[in-house]
């Protein structure tokens, strides 16, 4: 299921007419309700263009975007937030997406304007405009100018729930663009997403870079000094995936080692096992710095940070022979010291 859409009920300001401004030319008035207004505003431009801010308080910086729509069925979508860097268009029936974080594309054929399906970039789908794409989507009066100008409109997603703000400036209407603009190329050396990674998971023998990770008062440490010389499990999670919800339970059942929970959101927010500490990079770079494909990971490390034993995935129904292999690995590292 996809986020939550929630329009925020915000006012849009009232234009004000100088006494002798009569001569001006006053911009056009929409009839109906809100929702109308914008609705006939997107329908009646053969060009748009949008700007957007986005904003999640879970999130140390926020984000930037652009939407372009030219019809017959052309769009450029390009947001960057924080390290991440996302572009999709639509051309020809065509769409492409490329996410310059992950060094990875997509490419799939569309009936028109739409979303974009995002399947290995699923943080895109709170942050896409889709009012602009859907007429299906009812849109409050409250946050439509005369005009027909959407104001802002939020997702809400997550687990804890979280909203996503996207303020709308800066429109432009009818003008002249180049298809040029709607042509998307995959960059050289990156994978599509229906491939394996070119660049295969962190494995048994290898050691986890030295990253700075924070925790939930956001002091920093290297992942060195938290372990201390000592071995860990360490979890890595996601905490909008359910899997890696699931494994939270049986966390709390490990003995016998030092564990740390690592997620790889922009906070420690959503992870939560007793009283297990929970960290995170704040530059969002951990999932490229491990080489992560998929959450949940978990990895025993020795005290140097080197793996030696690693699961991939979490099956809730055999959470118990997890707990038993989790168990049998500590034995066999404390028998070895």
């Amino acid at each position: 299921m996809g986020p939550m859409l929630l329009a925020l009920l915000l006012t849009a300001p009232q234009a004000k007419i100088a006494p002798h401004a009569a001569h001006a030319k006053s911009p056009q008035q929409l009839p109906g309700s809100g929702a109308n207004r914008f609705i006939l505003f997107v329908r009646g431009a053969k060009t748009l263009s949008v700007h957007i801010d986005l904003h999640r308080p879970d999130r140390p910086t926020d984000g930037k975007a652009d939407l372009i729509l030219a019809r017959p069925g052309k769009l450029y979508f390009h947001v960057t937030w924080g390290p991440e860097d996302y572009t999709y268009t639509l051309f020809n029936g065509e769409a492409t997406e490329v996410d310059r974080s992950v060094r990875a594309y997509d490419e799939y054929p569309v009936p028109g304007w739409q979303a974009p399906q995002a399947n290995a970039s699923s943080w895109v789908a709170s942050c896409f405009p889709v009012p602009f794409t859907d007429e299906s989507i009812i849109v409050p009066d409250g946050t439509v100018d005369g005009q027909g100008h959407l104001s802002a409109f939020a997702f809400i997603d997550g687990d804890p729930p979280v909203q996503t703000t996207l303020k709308f400036s800066d429109y432009k209407k009818n003008f002249v663009i180049s298809d040029t603009k709607f042509i998307l190329k995959p960059p050289p050396g990156f994978s599509a997403y229906s491939v394996d990674t070119l660049v295969p998971p962190r494995a048994i023998g290898n050691a986890l870079p030295p990253q700075m990770l924070s925790n939930g008062a956001g002091r920093s440490e290297s992942l060195q000094t938290l372990l201390g010389g000592k071995p860990a499990l360490i979890a890595l999670l996601d905490p909008d995936s359910q899997p890696s919800q699931n494994a939270l339970a049986i966390i709390e059942k490990v003995k016998g080692i030092k564990v740390l929970l690592v997620s790889t959101g922009f906070s420690s927010k959503g992870i939560r096992a007793g009283s297990v500490p929970v960290f995170y990079d704040p530059k969002g770079e951990i999932g490229s710095a491990w080489h992560v494909g998929a959450t949940p990971m978990f990895y025993i490390v020795d005290g140097k940070g080197k793996i030696t034993n690693v699961w991939y995935g979490f099956d809730k129904s055999n959470a118990g022979k997890f707990v038993t292999e989790i168990g049998d690995a500590v034995s066999d590292l404390s028998s070895d010291e």
